[in-house]
């Protein structure tokens, strides 16, 4: 584990790890995941920021009253005969789902559920920092490999997982 205020060993040109850095995070944040993480930025950083800024003018426009409406130029997807591919099977049956975090504990919770679903949230639920996914809280065993058991001692369904990554954060306190 690196002490706080020592840099992160092995970090690409440019990169700076600013959060809290926990116990085998380097399991994760290896060289070759922070390179990824590197170009990206990189190759898309200044594209995802005219992105945001679009978005802010977006929304500027509608706190001013503006109605939200579908881009002209995706009229023929609208108007086009076409359809998506059926769910999955462990989706068919969305009676009972249950969002959360991918910690340990939510785990168990949603595996004692009873829920058919786990949308399991990479985003939201892990901010600002990723201690709930890091191989420490991982890495002690597949919980999808036994079925699980209700609170009352039943054995349950195990929940299709599906994970819920979201987007790529933009720019603020804890992205």
């Amino acid at each position: 584990m690196a002490e706080p205020g020592v840099p992160f060993p092995d970090v690409p040109a440019g990169v700076e790890i600013t959060g809290p850095v926990g116990e085998r995070f380097e399991e994760i944040l290896t060289l070759p995941a922070l390179a990824l993480v590197a170009d990206l930025e990189r190759r898309f950083g200044p594209r995802r920021g005219e992105l945001l800024a679009r978005r802010g003018e977006v929304q500027a426009h509608l706190s001013a009253g503006a109605n939200l409406d579908f881009l002209p130029h995706t009229r023929d997807v609208r108007e086009g005969d076409w359809q998506v591919a059926p769910p999955p099977p462990g989706l068919l049956d969305r009676r009972v789902e249950i969002t959360g975090p991918t910690d340990r504990k939510m785990t168990i919770n949603v595996l004692n559920s009873g829920a058919k679903v786990w949308l399991a949230d990479f985003e939201d639920a892990n901010t600002p920092c990723g201690r709930t996914w890091s191989p420490a809280s991982s890495t002690r065993g597949t919980p999808w490999t036994a079925p699980s058991t209700s609170p009352a001692g039943t054995a349950g369904a195990t929940p299709s997982p599906t994970p819920w990554p979201r987007s790529w954060p933009g720019p603020g306190a804890g992205t």
